[in-house]
């Protein structure tokens, strides 16, 4: 982003986690729902989307915060 690579590397690294992220919650959640005998399809998109988007800042802000250290 105009000449910052770092950034870049932070959010196409941050970007990459989170959707792991929510491939792996696409798959556990409605399991786990299923699991405890409630409709996954019902309750399924509230947990996933809060779930990716709680981990996803926290993945971005990690990550921006370990390479400002490093980099200085």
């Amino acid at each position: 982003w105009q000449g910052n690579t770092t950034l870049g590397f932070v959010v196409g690294i941050a970007l990459a986690v989170n959707m792991l992220v929510g491939v792996i919650a696409g798959v556990l959640i409605p399991m786990g729902l299923q699991r405890f005998r409630q409709d996954p399809a019902l309750s399924a998109g509230i947990w996933l989307t809060t779930a990716t988007d709680v981990l996803g800042f926290l993945v971005f802000l990690s990550l921006a915060t370990l390479l400002v250290d490093a980099i200085g």
